[in-house]
């Protein structure tokens, strides 16, 4: 067993040679998902479709596709609600907050913004929001990303929230609060979220 080079956890891994001629190691769960990006490009095996990711022939992201639905211009004043998140494992809180807009009488995020006073987080929540703002606004349907997130651990080995609910990650919260504005807007229903192992 060896550490995937995408999902760092130590797996069953196949080797892949990069464009610069460095070996990269890919456990078989990231090849698939990889698979199933190249499928749609003419790659023929997963080993295949990874090579040619790493060397760049593929990209999981084609900047030639536009969003599933362009968003207008973001107007003046946008309705949106902050959650506050608080963990043992800062002294400060986090507070998320998700500003919405109206698309054809339906609401969806269109921004994320996170504040904190804790400054060795500031780097890496600026990275973050950009990142979830620039994928709602080009995403349609945004519901992937409370998984990726919720599926982030912490090496200190995560927190318990007030009420018992285990937290692997301040990430991983996030993405619970992202799920509960997702359901709180429409965008999740209320069955699919208890469906959500704790």
């Amino acid at each position: 067993m060896q550490l995937c080079t995408f999902c760092e956890e130590m797996k069953v891994v196949v080797p892949i040679e990069g464009k610069d001629g460095s070996v990269r190691f890919i456990c078989e769960e990231c090849a698939a998902h990889f698979q199933e990006v190249s499928s749609s490009r003419e790659s023929s095996t997963t080993q295949e479709g990874c090579r040619r990711l790493f060397t760049g022939e593929l990209s999981m992201y084609d900047p030639e596709t536009p969003p599933t639905q362009p968003l207008p211009p973001r107007p003046e004043v946008l309705d949106g609600t902050t959650y506050k998140i608080k963990t043992p494992n800062s002294e400060h809180a986090f507070y998320v907050t998700i500003n919405d807009i109206l698309i054809d009488g339906k609401r969806r995020p269109f921004e994320i913004f996170i504040n904190s006073k804790s400054m060795e987080s500031l780097e890496w929540m600026v990275a973050l929001t950009r990142v979830l703002s620039a994928t709602f606004r080009r995403e349609e349907n945004a519901v992937f990303l409370v998984d990726e997130l919720l599926s982030i651990f912490d090496a200190r080995g995560g927190y318990f929230k007030p009420g018992g609910k285990r937290m692997p990650s301040i990430v991983a919260e996030i993405g619970d609060c992202l799920e509960r504005h997702l359901t709180k807007t429409g965008v999740i229903s209320s069955p699919e979220q208890e469906k959500r192992p704790a």
